[in-house]
């Protein structure tokens, strides 16, 4: 992502997720950052697909569970055509293997749908400027995924 992009004073903003209040409720925080523009949203993830062509998103809040087509399968497709997209996948699954095939799939974030407004828009802030952002819980099952060191 260019500087210039990352400076711009409005953030685009896609939602997929297959559960109509999460995407309500998502559009009603959205609404409350005067930076923040919804751009499009999606019931799953072959619809986000069919309409990104279209789309002048720059980050995309991406569910991992969804009928159709998943938020993992999703983002890998969406990524290999839009790369200067981000996904920061916003979901009820914090497992180690949906995590790591999350980030594998190309993945800018990854955080659970308990994640605090402030947290959120924060962590949009840093996939915006090419970070990786993972919310602390996150953080933590991967950190305990490594070994332990035997010594």
């Amino acid at each position: 992502m260019t500087t210039g992009q990352s400076e711009r004073a409005e953030l685009n903003i896609f939602i997929v997720d297959d559960h109509e209040i999460v995407r309500t409720g998502l559009k009603l925080l959205l609404a409350q950052w005067p930076n923040i523009k919804l751009v499009g949203e999606a019931s799953n993830g072959q619809e986000v697909l069919d309409l990104a062509d279209s789309s002048t998103a720059d980050i995309v809040l991406m569910d991992v569970a969804m009928p159709i087509m998943d938020g993992i399968e999703a983002t890998d497709k969406l990524l290999s055509k839009h790369k200067n997209m981000k996904v920061i996948m916003l979901t009820s699954k914090g497992d180690e293997g949906t995590i790591l095939a999350a980030l594998s799939s190309g993945a800018s974030g990854y955080c659970l749908k308990d994640v605090s407004p402030q947290r959120l828009y924060n962590g949009m802030q840093c996939v915006l400027k090419g970070d990786l952002w993972l919310d602390s819980e996150i953080a933590s099952v991967i950190i305990r995924s490594f070994p332990k060191n035997a010594n």
